[in-house]
Order: structure tokens, then C-alpha cells, then sequence
């Protein structure tokens, strides 16, 4: 049978199914939204990471590079280009002199191990910036810093899967433990269910074991206990099996009453 809410609303599950499923989905839906909010805030963190170490990298690059811009050498500036360009989070870095002539160099290439629709709802771009060298209030070229996503986008991706992993181990263990209560607990009720069943089509030597908790005992409290067992009070007797009931004589009854009314008058 398919499981549909239809179904779970006019009844049709078992009432374990239904607080387990209900359990379940309540417990996975509050986990996603943690999820969600605890991701988009560590994103933002990545955010502000990135653009508070391109700051600093176009500060320490500027004074550095202003030397020898002024000079015009551009050995010297192509050394210190690749070696800035030798750190991972940067993408790629360049000095371009005023007329127009590179010097630039590619960081080093990282596998970004997220999926693309990972990557896509991150809106992490990478961050670039570019600035004049100015000396003396004349321009020696133009400084250019591109970082490269990359490492953050690899550490997102991986705590993801960690908290996506702890989400489903404590939704799995507290699914777990609550089927195991509502099993242990509903077992009783069965028990009686069954055993009223079987009294009400005949079987009147049912016996009754006195387990589960004492309000579940409570519940069927015409029932007398015997050494560990619930039976029929001795007062009530029981039909042989194959025999109806004797009908009550509801007339005469009140043929006596009546009778005794009038003698009671008289006297």
C-alpha cells in the first residue's frame, strides 16, 4: 500500500507508523533549516575572509612593487610577481606598466571538489582588486590581485557532508529509540485487544497476563488478578460455549417490585 499524507490523515496507518513518520519528517525538516542557517553563515564568513586578505595582499603589494616600478625593472618584478602568485588562495597576480605591458602569473591550480549546483548557490565569486602605484604622486602602473575561491569552497563542501552526516545519525537514533518505546509500549494494548476479541466471540477462560505499565493495567480494571493474571470475576457466570445467554426477565422484575409496593401500602 502506498504511503500517502490521504492515507495518514483518515487513519489508514498504524498508529506507530504515523508518529514515527510524523517524528521523522518533523526531525528532518528542523535539521535542514539548521543546516541551511548554520552554511549561510559560515559563507558569509568565507566572504569576509577573502576580502580582508585581498586588502592586506594589495597592502603589502604595493609598497613593494612601487621600488622597483619607479626603476623600471622588470626582472625584479617579475621575481616578485611569482612569488606572490605561488600562494593558493591567490589566482592570479600581474603589474602592468603605463603603457600597457603585463608582467603576470598564474597561481597554483586547484581541484574545487564541490558539485556545480553546490558552487552555484554559494555566490562565492572570486574577489579581484586593482590599484594605481603612485610615487610621488606620478603613476608607475597598475597592480592587479585576483583570489581563488577555491580552498573555501572545498571547506564549505566538506563540513556540509559532515553535518549532513551527524543530521541523519541522530535522526536515524532518535527514529530508533522512539519505535522501540512505542513498540514496548503499544505491546500491551495489543495483548488486551486480542484477548477481548476472543472473549467477545465465546473463548470465556481467556486469561490475561498483568504486564506493561500500571495505567495500562488500569484500563480494564473488571477484571480481576490471579497469580500474575487478569480472568472473569467468579460472580459472573459464564455461558457454556454453544449456549445463549439467559435473557434477563425484565417483566417479572417489575411484577415483583410492583407487588411488594402495594403489600407495603396495605400494611
Amino acid at each position: 500500500m502506498r504511503l500517502t499524507l490521504a492515507a495518514l490523515v483518515r487513519g489508514n496507518v498504524s498508529l506507530t507508523a504515523r508518529l514515527v513518520l510524523g517524528s521523522g519528517l518533523a526531525l528532518v525538516g528542523c535539521g535542514a533549516a539548521l543546516l541551511y542557517s548554520i552554511l549561510r553563515g559560515e559563507v558569509i564568513d568565507q566572504r569576509t575572509t577573502l576580502s580582508e586578505q585581498l586588502r592586506e595582499e594589495m597592502s603589502f603589494a604595493l609598497p613593494a612593487m612601487s621600488g622597483p616600478a619607479v626603476v623600471g625593472d622588470y626582472a625584479v618584478i617579475e621575481q616578485m610577481v611569482k612569488a606572490r602568485a605561488r600562494q593558493p588562495t591567490i589566482a592570479r597576480f600581474a603589474w602592468t606598466d603605463n603603457s600597457g605591458h603585463p608582467v603576470a602569473a598564474l597561481g597554483p591550480p586547484i581541484r574545487v571538489e564541490a558539485p556545480a549546483w553546490f558552487v552555484q548557490r554559494l555566490h562565492l565569486p572570486p574577489l579581484e582588486d586593482s590599484q594605481h602605484v603612485v610615487v610621488g604622486g606620478e603613476k608607475y602602473g597598475i597592480v592587479s590581485l585576483r583570489l581563488n575561491p577555491a580552498l573555501s569552497v572545498n571547506k564549505l563542501w566538506r563540513g556540509f557532508w559532515e553535518k549532513l552526516g551527524i543530521l541523519f545519525l541522530g535522526t536515524a537514533l532518535s527514529l530508533g529509540v522512539t519505535l522501540v518505546l512505542l513498540r514496548s509500549g503499544v505491546q500491551p494494548l495489543r495483548t488486551l485487544a486480542a484477548s477481548a476479541r476472543r472473549f467477545g466471540q465465546g473463548d470465556y477462560a481467556v486469561r490475561i497476563l498483568a504486564e506493561g505499565p500500571a495505567r495500562d493495567r488500569a484500563m480494564h480494571p473488571g477484571l480481576q488478578q490471579h497469580g500474575g493474571e487478569h480472568r472473569i470475576p467468579a460472580g459472573v457466570a459464564a455461558p457454556q460455549r454453544g449456549e445463549e445467554p439467559a435473557p434477563r426477565a425484565a417483566g417479572s422484575s417489575s411484577r415483583a417490585t410492583r407487588s411488594s409496593r402495594t403489600t407495603s401500602a396495605a400494611s
